[in-house]
Order: structure tokens, then C-alpha cells, then sequence
């Protein structure tokens, strides 16, 4: 079972911008520059506008001591039934840490009383749509969003029911 631990201090940071540094093709495909320890930050304090602070879960995931990724998540939103994953970065592909983390996630919000959760995958990304699709979710909407400042992409939102 993983545990999340609050990304919230220089030492989580720290971790947080380790697992960032593993994942460079995920920048490339957002159309983003390469991961720096501003990105920490920023991604700290992203917050959809009119969302309570108090519903979003910024967290290393954790496989017993050692940080396996990183995760970001809106409770209720974009209505109150969601959960919105923001972020999912796994230092190490290929071991199926972030299947796992999904599934435990899913099985945990759905015990919360939640009924979906939902994401956003940039158009092109066919790394990480193929994944979210083997996690059982299905697009559902093509919208452009803002990545990043000055970065808008067409993304295709994904939503999974629980």
C-alpha cells in the first residue's frame, strides 16, 4: 500500500523536483521547459479559480521509504461527484507503481462517496493517453487549456467512473 506525504516544505520539495527530473518526455509533450524547482512551486499553487484551497492534495507517494512520484488532486471539481487529477509522475516507468496508485485512489475516493475522476491528457501525449485509457478511462470532451503561463494546449479530458 502507498502512502502521500504533503508537499509542503524544501525537503518534499526536494523529492517532488527528483521525480520531476525523471520524467523529461512528459515535458517535451506538454510543450513545456524542462522541470525546475520553480515547477515545484507553481504546481504547489495551481488552483482552478473558485476552488477551495483546502480541496486540493499535493503529495509524494510514497512505496515504503522511498518516493516513487508524484501526485496532484482537486476533490469536487469540477463538480462535486470528482476527483480531478491534475498531476501523475512516476519516477521510475514500468513497474506498475502508477496503475497501483490509481487503483488504490480510485478505491479509496469511491469508499468517500465520489463517483469519477477526471483528468486532462495534452493532445499528442500518446504515452500517457494509452496509459489512462488502460486504467479505464474514456475521453470524453476535446477542450484548450492552460498548461503552464504563456503554454495553452488542446487537451482531451478523461474521466473514469468509480
Amino acid at each position: 500500500m502507498y502512502t502521500f506525504v504533503p508537499i509542503k516544505d524544501e525537503k518534499t520539495r526536494a523529492a517532488a523536483f527528483h521525480v520531476y527530473e525523471q520524467n523529461p518526455d512528459y515535458y517535451r509533450a506538454i510543450g513545456a521547459p524542462i522541470a525546475s524547482t520553480d515547477t515545484v512551486l507553481e504546481d504547489e499553487n495551481a488552483m482552478p479559480s473558485g476552488v477551495d484551497r483546502k480541496a486540493k492534495h499535493y503529495w509524494l507517494i510514497m512505496n515504503g521509504e522511498e518516493t516513487i512520484g508524484v501526485i496532484d488532486l482537486i476533490e469536487s471539481y469540477p463538480d462535486k461527484a470528482t476527483i480531478y487529477v491534475g498531476l501523475l509522475q512516476i519516477a521510475d516507468h514500468g513497474k506498475g507503481h502508477g496503475a497501483a496508485v490509481i487503483q488504490q485512489l480510485s478505491d479509496a475516493f469511491k469508499q468517500h462517496g465520489f463517483r469519477h475522476m477526471e483528468l486532462a491528457v495534452v493532445l499528442g501525449n500518446d504515452d500517457a493517453f494509452a496509459f489512462w485509457q488502460a486504467q479505464g478511462f474514456k475521453s470524453v470532451r476535446g477542450v484548450n487549456a492552460k498548461i503552464s503561463a504563456g503554454n495553452e494546449r488542446a487537451v482531451l479530458i478523461m474521466r473514469k467512473e468509480l
